[in-house]
């Protein structure tokens, strides 16, 4: 992530946000990359959406596991107030 890192870091310090957060912006920034296993510049829009979604179904998974609804595979409960 080279330049892209170091500005990134650069406009959160602009922004007066605190170290750990900074540091947390820039790791999950990188986690982003990892995922998809490309340069940032390559990715867009599309990428962003299907990393939303991937989340958002760890979420539920977890969930459902936590509050014991089974294997985490079921796809058809929600988390309160939010379609998915």
């Amino acid at each position: 992530m080279g330049k892209l890192r170091d500005r990134m870091i650069e406009d959160l310090q602009l922004r007066n946000y605190a170290r750990r957060t900074c540091k947390e912006y820039v790791s999950c920034a990188q986690a982003f990359v990892a995922y998809h296993r490309r340069p940032p510049q390559e990715m867009g829009e599309q990428e962003t959406h299907r990393h939303e979604h991937d989340y958002e179904r760890e979420v539920r998974r977890d969930v459902a596991l936590v509050v014991g609804l089974g294997d985490g595979e079921r796809d058809d409960h929600q988390l309160p107030g939010k379609r998915l």
